[in-house]
């Protein structure tokens, strides 16, 4: 791993005392929070805008610029939402993560394949708050691990 720079330290020691800030709130007004933080990176920001655009049109040729506007802003909100989200987890207990989540659809299947302890391999594309499907499974005492990408800020896989 490379020696995190001057930079990266500065960027690590801000996003903790942010997500430190934000550890108080429920997931619903952090979640609005994270919305409104990709809301600004969306517009007025613009951070990888014209990217995000551009890929928009290319993967949804029949979508208009209203359209591909509209996409590419609740993408941003989803973002921030789920970013926020996901920061502020590692503060909730056990109950109060299986406290959000009222149904479980297929929890039965889980619990067959553990009573024949060999394991499960679940897949999921990188869509909506997969994270907290993550904490839901540790709540409920399943053990993981899971494969990820270094982050750019190498404190950060810490």
């Amino acid at each position: 791993m490379a020696e995190a720079t001057l930079t990266h330290r500065v960027e690590y020691y801000a996003l903790r005392g942010a997500v430190a800030a934000l550890d108080r709130l429920d997931i619903r007004r952090a979640g609005a929070v994270g919305q409104w933080l990709g809301t600004l990176g969306y517009r007025p920001l613009g951070i990888r805008r014209a990217v995000v655009e551009r890929q928009l049109r290319a993967a949804f040729p029949d979508l208009d610029d209203a359209g591909v506007a509209r996409v590419a802003r609740e993408s941003y909100e989803s973002l921030g939402r789920t970013t926020i989200e996901t920061a502020v987890l590692p503060a909730f207990s056990r109950e109060r993560v299986l406290t959000m989540f009222s149904r479980v659809e297929g929890w039965e299947i889980v619990e067959r394949a553990m009573e024949q302890g060999r394991g499960i391999l679940f897949v999921t594309g990188h869509l909506g708050n997969w994270e907290l499907a993550g904490s839901y499974l540790a709540a409920r005492g399943i053990p993981l691990e899971a494969v990820a990408r270094r982050m750019q800020i190498s404190l950060i896989d810490h």
